[in-house]
């Protein structure tokens, strides 16, 4: 993941003004987005320096940033699908084991029954010191849960 995340902030300093990402008629150029991930990594890094993050966030420019923030600084994610009933999210919360548990709104933070639940703008401060990461090659960098059922 190191060459990806190079590549986001080589574009950074070679285009700033160019398009990271379009998100319908929502779009933030590259410039914003390193400053959008570096912001998200400081304050992920406040909870574990490598976290375990699982999110239950619709696709948008900040859900795109919270996972080049976690990948950023050598942490795991697990994304939830947003239209799965809560027993199934708590199913995959019970067996991943989050640090951190990030959501789109504030209210939800209540219904997942677990510590570190946070809403996206809770990540989103004005924190963007640049983080300086060593990558281990063998971390695991994502876990994703199907619906499928395991054959015996």
């Amino acid at each position: 993941m190191k060459d990806f995340i190079d590549i986001i902030k080589a574009n950074s300093r070679r285009e700033p003004e160019g398009f990271a990402v379009l998100d319908g008629d929502r779009k933030i150029n590259y410039s914003d987005f390193i400053n959008l991930i570096n912001s998200i990594s400081n304050n992920l890094i406040s909870f574990h320096s490598t976290p375990k993050v699982a999110f239950d966030l619709n696709q948008s420019i900040e859900s795109y940033a919270l996972i080049i923030a976690i990948l950023n600084i050598g942490g795991t994610y697990c994304p939830l699908n947003i239209q799965s009933p809560i027993d199934r999210k708590k199913q995959i919360l019970d067996e991943f084991q989050p640090d951190i548990l990030v959501v789109e709104i504030e209210g939800n933070t209540q219904i997942f029954g677990i510590q570190n639940v946070l809403p996206i703008t809770s990540l989103l401060k004005d924190n963007v010191n640049k983080i300086k990461i060593e990558y281990n090659q063998e971390s695991t960098i994502y876990v994703i849960y199907t619906s499928g059922v395991l054959a015996p």
